[in-house]
C-alpha cells in the first residue's frame, strides 16, 4: 500500500502538469527598451518582442508595469489615409509566431515615467487563461 501512495503522489503532479492550458515558459519577452520621455514630455514609447513557443495560440490582452501606466498601442490609416493611434485590446499569437513591437508600428505607450529613478521598470505581459508573463523594460535615453 505504500508504495501505491508513492507512485500516485509521484504520478498525479504529472499528470496535473499535462493538463495545464498554456505552458508559459515558452512565451517568451525579448529586447524590451523603453525610452526615457522628453523633456517636458509626460509619455514615452517601448519596444519588444513577445515569442509563442508553444504548441498553443494565446491571446495577448495587454501590459501592466509596476509604479507607472502602460498600454498596447496599434497604428492603423482610415480610409481616407489619415494615420490613427489607439489602444490594442487583444492580439491573437498563433504557436511558433512573435509580436514585434516597434518604431512605427504596434508599441507600448507609457505615462508616468518621470518619478522613475532606476534603470529598469518592471512589466509584465497579460496573457488570457494564463499567469502574466514577467519581464524588465530597460530604460535609454534618446539619441
Amino acid at each position: 500500500m505504500n508504495l501505491n501512495r508513492i507512485l500516485m503522489a509521484l504520478v498525479i503532479p504529472i499528470i496535473l502538469t499535462q493538463c495545464s492550458d498554456k505552458d508559459l515558459s515558452e512565451i517568451i519577452v525579448s529586447d524590451a527598451i523603453m525610452y526615457v520621455p522628453i523633456e517636458g514630455s509626460p509619455m514615452t514609447a517601448g519596444y519588444l518582442t513577445v515569442t509563442n513557443r508553444s504548441d498553443a495560440s494565446v491571446d495577448i490582452e495587454g501590459i501592466n508595469c509596476d509604479s507607472i501606466m502602460a498600454e498596447i498601442h496599434d497604428i492603423s490609416s482610415t480610409d481616407t489615409g489619415v494615420m490613427k493611434m489607439g489602444k490594442m485590446n487583444t492580439y491573437s499569437l498563433k504557436s511558433g509566431s512573435r509580436l514585434v513591437l516597434e518604431p512605427g508600428g504596434k508599441h507600448v505607450m507609457a505615462w508616468g515615467l518621470q518619478q522613475i529613478k532606476s534603470e529598469y521598470v518592471d512589466c509584465s505581459v497579460l496573457v488570457s487563461d494564463a499567469d502574466p508573463v514577467k519581464f524588465k523594460f530597460l530604460l535609454k535615453d534618446r539619441g
